[in-house]
């Protein structure tokens, strides 16, 4: 047999009523001689059908079924032994499917062939058709009989709405009794072909349990042909095996609800297929199942050390607390030079990522050909919760509303807070800009101040009847500012334009790597060269304005500016003997000509100060509209991430557990009252602080009231200037105003505060949380039970374990048989560590495999003794 089950549990599918050439109305007219076995099992293969058993009418082959069996294991293909058995029950009998452990046929005795000599009349063709003879046996003596070979077997009731059919042929008061008893209770395990859902349920009603259903081709008549073909109908049936033994197959059928469905599950798309270590000699190789891994093993038998490995590859930190020794873990266990590989499956098994990472080394991800995949992180390629040992204990601790949404909710929540830390981040520049108006606003009154001062000056000069003398003078002098001002300006176009022109990021358009490689030529020959003959011109015009005469070979407009300045200048001074001589001609010694220059220049000035700052403060009405925005904008914020909380909480609420927790938005006045009463001064906690918590809801409500007339806040602040007090810190702090006040929590287990309950409960309740995210395509979990009771991982973890299976993978480390059997562990690792040699060791496979089982006893239960008396005590309590 192949490693068809080194990756643990596998869905296969199952046919559970299959004619051979051997039935009496087989179709024989596509059989060719020599090669029906092979044939037979092709069309096994073909259908994808890796469980077969094989049914006869009354009948055993024991050498066609042993070549059958023969040339089907080298294809994953098993066969068990079977016998379509005719019981006297009913009006004409009920066919019932006994299927047979191995040993029935493995000896020297066929005993299957020995039960139906002695359950037919002898002398009669009971496996001849019409197949109209009943044996002498009802199921119940069927039962009796088969028990006296002391040997393992269990029925299936074949075509049950059909004639000779369990539902077709006993009704009434007899079906009832016949369900009934301890014979029907203890070996019937499944229905095959029932398709009467109302008949069914009355006789599941009836026995006061649920059978698993299955299907089976029935292919007597149509052969080989007709194998996989159940009945004309694309009816199929699965079963979860670890293995393919007999014990397996009875144990998927009694425990269905798990193991048996009509359907394929749709598997995970990403998952880790394979842990592997590639060190000197034998490279460590452990598979993994998509679905339920446990690793079991004595204390310090490398479990922790395992998943560490694992956790550090994905690039996951560990708890801050045990960072350095879960580090060391690690290293040891993995060992400096070594190199850990995670090989990441697709749905089929494939190999899809490889994600690679050394100790003193960053993860890297690979593509199956072991290219490196740069920007690809595991943490966003496979979406993983850790918790590793004692993580859940120290989480239980502080398990508040902080935690929750700092680090269970912090993936849902974390490009959300960077939204929001961008709008406090806006508000709180606007408050700066808003800052600077108060500035801006005595700058502005000081300068109309000078220039009412100035005109007064001026106007005084120009009503003395000198104006005329002086006044070729005072216009040069005009003409010049005016010269200078616009020579200042063009300056500064000069510069900016320069600026813009240097800003574009030409050298980034033009080493642009065309995606498609036809496209390279029209790029070189269209595109590039525009973007060329732009840059250039551009260059060239900012260019024009700033270089000088020898530098170009040509002016440049401020070039020849400050030459029209010097020769202006030139004229200015040629007229000074007449401005003397103008300013002679003035008496009155009070009147100062160079004064009133300056006064006119210091005028001119200040009025183009003034338009600057009446501009600045034009914006400020833009700043205040700005501020109502991202105010607003904050408030909806909040709301959004409130609602993404609350989404995900009721998720959990949803899934029935014990825990509970209710929120409210905005609802924690408490730490909002010890927030204002910190941050104010003059407010009395038990008055002003208390009223102002109850009136309104957070900062920014409180905010929107500062200057308004007739509000609770000036009621609550009536009195002395308390209220401008309040206005003057509140009004001008953005970290006053973008403070948000906590949502409040109320965790609950069992209905009650969860703060009354021990670590363990609250534990219980952190897991349920975990668990309850269905985002997560991988958890690791570090022996959860440690603070677990019993009652809550059988009834409320591996529920919802179930749930969550196949679209996520766990690793899980336990010392908790419940999570082991209950919540049917696809892949069993036993991890063993020899302390002589330093070496951990590890061995895998499903619960299916009896050594696994043992193991698992061994470790998990005390051995077989123990688990033996424990089982023989519960009996004792049950009855």
């Amino acid at each position: 047999m192949s490693d068809f089950f080194r990756h643990g549990s596998r869905w296969v599918r199952a046919d559970f009523h299959l004619h051979t050439a051997t039935a009496d109305e087989f179709n024989k007219r596509e059989l060719v001689q020599g090669s029906y076995v092979q044939d037979f099992v092709s069309r096994l293969f073909e259908q994808g059908i890796q469980l077969a058993v094989v049914t006869n009418h009354n009948k055993f082959d024991k050498e066609e079924f042993v070549a059958l069996k023969a040339e089907a294991a080298p294809k994953d293909i098993r066969l068990l032994a079977g016998v379509e058995f005719s019981a006297k029950d009913g009006q004409r009998g009920i066919h019932l499917l006994i299927v047979f452990d191995d040993s029935w046929y493995e000896g020297e005795l066929d005993e299957i062939n020995i039960f139906l000599t002695r359950a037919f009349p002898p002398n009669t063709s009971y496996d001849k058709k019409p197949y109209d003879i009943n044996s002498e046996y009802n199921l119940c003596e069927t039962v009796q009989r088969l028990d006296k070979f002391n040997k393992d077997y269990f029925l299936v009731m074949a075509h049950v709405d059909d004639t000779n059919g369990l539902l077709e042929e006993v009704k009434g008061r007899n079906l009832k009794t016949l369900v009934e008893t301890p014979e029907y209770k203890s070996k019937v395990l499944a229905f095959q072909k029932s398709t009467g859902a109302e008949k069914r349920r009355h006789c599941e009603n009836l026995m006061g349990r649920k059978l698993a259903l299955v299907e089976g081709s029935d292919n007597a008549t149509s052969g080989i042909e007709g194998v996989g073909v159940c009945g004309g109908n694309d009816r199929k049936c699965y079963l979860k095996l670890g293995s393919f033994s007999f014990e397996a197959v009875k144990f998927a059928l009694s425990h269905h609800e798990e193991r048996v469905r009509d359907t394929l599950p749709t598997a995970q798309d990403l998952y880790i297929h394979e842990i592997e270590i590639e060190r000197e000699g034998e490279p460590l190789t452990i598979p993994l199942n998509s679905d339920l891994n446990t690793l079991i093993g004595v204390r310090g038998s490398g479990k922790s050390s395992l998943l560490e490995t694992v956790r550090f590859g994905l690039g996951l930190d560990a708890n801050e607390t045990l960072e350095d020794y879960k580090n060391d873990i690690v290293r040891r266990f993995l060992g400096e030079g070594n190199r850990l590989l995670l090989h990441l499956a697709n749905a089929d098994g494939s190999t899809r990522y490889i994600i690679q990472r050394e100790w003193n080394s960053r993860p890297r991800v690979l593509d199956a050909r072991r290219k490196v995949q740069d920007g690809l992180l595991p943490a966003k390629l496979l979406p993983t919760a850790y918790y590793g040992q004692k993580d859940i204990e120290e989480l239980g601790k502080r398990f508040d509303a902080k935690y929750v949404e700092d680090k269970l909710l912090q993936d849902k929540l974390a490009e959300l807070k960077g939204q929001e830390a961008t709008l406090v981040e806006a508000i709180g520049q606007v408050f700066e800009q808003l800052g600077k108006t108060v500035e801006l606003r005595a700058q502005r009154d000081e300068v109309a101040q000078k220039i009412a001062h100035l005109e007064l000056t001026i106007k005084e000069f120009e009503d003395s009847g000198l104006q005329d003398l002086v006044a070729k003078e005072l216009n040069f002098n005009d003409d010049e500012s005016k010269i200078d001002q616009i020579g200042g300006e063009l300056e500064e176009m000069a510069q900016r334009l320069l600026e813009v022109v240097e800003s574009y990021g030409w050298d980034s358009y033009l080493t642009y790597r065309v995606k498609e490689p036809t496209n390279a030529s029209f790029f070189e020959t269209e595109v590039f060269p525009i973007i060329r003959d732009l840059a250039d011109k551009s260059r060239q015009i900012a260019a024009n304005f700033s270089i000088s005469e020898s530098e170009s070979g040509h002016s440049s407009p401020l070039d020849r500016w400050g030459k029209m300045q010097v020769r202006f200048n030139q004229l200015r001074d040629s007229l000074q003997e007449e401005f003397r001589q103008a300013k002679q001609k003035i008496k009155n010694p009070d009147v100062d000509v160079d004064t009133h220059k300056r006064n006119k220049r210091d005028l001119d000035l200040a009025k183009r100060k003034r338009h600057t700052i009446v501009a600045e403060l034009e914006k400020t009405h833009n700043l205040e509209r700005e501020l109502v925005e991202h105010i607003g904008a904050l408030e909806a914020h909040r709301r959004q991430m409130y609602e993404v909380v609350e989404e995900e909480i009721q998720k959990l609420n949803g899934l029935g557990f014990s825990f509970r927790i209710n929120v409210t938005y905005q609802g924690d006045k408490i730490t909002f009252k010890e927030w204002l009463a910190k941050n104010t001064k003059g407010l009395q906690k038990e008055n002003h602080v208390k009223r102002i918590v109850e009136a309104y809801d957070d900062p920014i409500q409180v905010y929107r009231d500062l200057n308004r007339e007739s509000t609770k806040l000036a009621e609550i602040l009536q009195g002395g200037n308390l209220l401008a007090k309040f206005r003057d810190t509140f009004g001008h702090s953005a970290d006053m105003l973008t403070y948000r006040v906590p949502d409040q929590y109320e965790f609950l287990y069992n209905g009650k505060p969860l703060e009354r309950y021990s670590i363990g409960q609250k534990s219980t309740a952190l897991i349920a949380f975990v668990l309850a995210h269905e985002d997560k395509k991988l958890f690791i979990i570090d022996q959860p039970e440690d603070d677990l009771d019993n009652y809550t991982v059988a009834k409320e973890i591996i529920g919802r374990i179930s749930e969550l299976k196949p679209s996520t993978q766990f690793l899980f480390a336990t010392h908790n048989p419940n999570l082991l059997v209950l919540g049917d562990s696809e892949q069993v690792v036993v991890c063993s560590y020899h302390d002589d040699e330093g070496r951990i060791d590890f061995k895998h496979g499903s619960i299916d495999k009896v050594d696994i089982q043992q193991t698992a006893i061994n470790i998990m239960e005390g051995g077989k003794d123990a688990f033996d008396r424990r089982k023989n005590i519960y009996q004792t309590w049950k009855h």
